[in-house]
């Protein structure tokens, strides 16, 4: 998870939210707009990816508008990480829409690393590393004065570089 100072001009404002989940129906069970069917079939395929848990916590900002998330989440293996990724990746491009258009962005400093926009709203950074899965995401909403993704960038290398030492 990101750690304080990482994510500059994100961190816990106000009162932080961090979430424990201790296996997938917890994990899922925080999804809206799911079918009884689409929630059944996402906690199939993450009990199939060995899901063990996953940590959530919501970044408060100093600058009005903004707010940042950091999770990881622990699955059984490596190869269980990176499907997991494609399975996220797929669910946010095939929700895109004209207003939530999911844009991809480079990530070339961290290898498997994919970066994305939702929208004009928000930036992420989501990667593998060994049998976890990091994101790292920034958002802003009624303004127009979003976070450098330059920052972004720098904190997903941060957390990435730690999970290697």
């Amino acid at each position: 998870m990101i750690q304080q100072g990482e994510l500059p001009g994100f961190g816990p404002y106000g009162t932080p939210v961090t979430s424990a989940y201790a296996g997938p129906t917890a994990w899922v069970s925080g999804e809206r707009g799911l079918s009884k069917a689409s929630t059944a079939a996402e906690v199939a395929r993450l009990k199939r990816e060995g899901f063990t848990s996953a940590l959530v916590e919501q970044l408060g900002s100093s600058v009005q508008n903004w707010a940042g998330l950091s999770w990881v989440m622990q699955l059984s293996s490596a190869a269980s990480a990176r499907a997991e990724l494609a399975a996220n990746l797929s669910q946010w491009r095939s929700s895109s829409t004209p207003s939530a258009k999911y844009v991809p962005f480079a990530v070339p400093t961290i290898p498997g690393a994919h970066g994305f926009s939702l929208g004009g709203s928000g930036d992420n950074v989501i990667f593998p590393d060994g049998p976890y899965l990091y994101l790292v995401g920034d958002g802003w909403s009624g303004t127009k004065q979003a976070p450098p993704r330059a920052v972004l960038l720098r904190a997903a290398l941060t957390l990435y570089r730690r999970g290697r030492a």
